[in-house]
């Protein structure tokens, strides 16, 4: 039976992002806000759970989904991310998305194609909270089937998946449809970096931000 939760007030409700990250420690599957959309998501080092997420989005399994993480956990995953600094303290946490390297034997091979990631530090609490209580990144796709529009509704993503996850999270009556994330490549950072997907954060804003950090 799949549980259902509407999330109250940040910093006051927590058992909701409980329940949520027990699932995830489960090997479960749930629904959750991120900062843009409303998200799927499992444990990204649970090899079994991504193949069940694979198979409720009737994904491929070499095509990438984001990761959801804190900044305390890229040492964790993240070879010399340190020189993601400027870029970190300018945009994260934020809807701007790494491409990167990651350390062996951290993230399932099928998940990490080409021995890299994408990675997003979230802003939303509750995402947030889900992984601190977990203490594991998390996948973050959107919620619909591929090739699908993301459902932004809480109640028709309950229509929708409700036999299809093990727990749905959502704000009672509030859609979350926010533009995107910029997803950059820095595999090549500080030296270069390449633009994969137009977001909120804008070219400009990325130049103007290392300009101003360089000094």
């Amino acid at each position: 039976m799949t549980l259902i939760r509407y999330i109250g007030i940040e910093g006051i409700e927590k058992v909701p992002a409980g329940e949520a990250a027990e699932i995830l420690k489960d090997g479960g599957t749930i629904i959750y806000p991120s900062e843009t959309l409303y998200g799927l998501g499992v444990d990204a080092t649970n090899k079994e759970a991504l193949k069940k997420l694979y198979k409720i989005k009737e994904r491929k399994p070499d095509e990438g989904m984001i990761i959801l993480l804190r900044r305390e956990m890229l040492e964790n995953y993240i070879p010399d991310w340190e020189k993601l600094l400027p870029l970190l303290d300018s945009f994260s946490p934020g809807p701007l998305t790494y491409v990167v390297n990651i350390k062996p034997d951290t993230i399932p091979p099928s998940y990490a194609k080409d021995n890299s990631i994408a990675f997003r530090i979230t802003s939303s609490w509750f995402a947030r909270y889900i992984i601190d209580f977990s203490n594991k990144p998390i996948i973050s796709t959107s919620v619909n089937l591929t090739g699908e529009k993301p459902i932004s509704d809480p109640e028709s993503i309950i229509e929708k998946f409700i036999h299809k996850v093990d727990g749905i999270f959502l704000f009672q009556g509030l859609r979350l449809n926010a533009p995107p994330s910029t997803i950059i490549d820095v595999r090549l950072f500080p030296e270069k970096y390449e633009i994969i997907r137009h977001g909120q954060i804008t070219a400009k804003a990325i130049d103007e931000a290392l300009e101003v950090y360089s000094g």
